[in-house]
């Protein structure tokens, strides 16, 4: 399944499921939004393309400002 151009917003994007969503939908073309706490990891699960938001998501502001980046 092709799911070229829509967004995938995933947390927790640096290991287990999250890092293996990022994999599966970048594979189907999916433009992705990824947020988890370490940039640095953030940026080798994204790839040059991603949306990279690190920060806590236990936190109101770190939540906001994901979802308002990513729209």
């Amino acid at each position: 399944m092709r799911i070229d151009g829509k967004v995938a917003l995933i947390t927790g994007a640096t290991g287990g499921i999250g890092a293996a969503c990022a994999a599966a939908f970048r594979q189907r073309g999916a433009k992705l939004a990824l947020t988890a706490r370490s940039q640095a990891k953030l940026a080798a699960a994204g790839g040059p393309d991603a949306l990279i938001v690190a920060g806590d998501l236990t936190e109101p502001e770190t939540r906001r400002r994901v979802v308002e980046e990513t729209i």
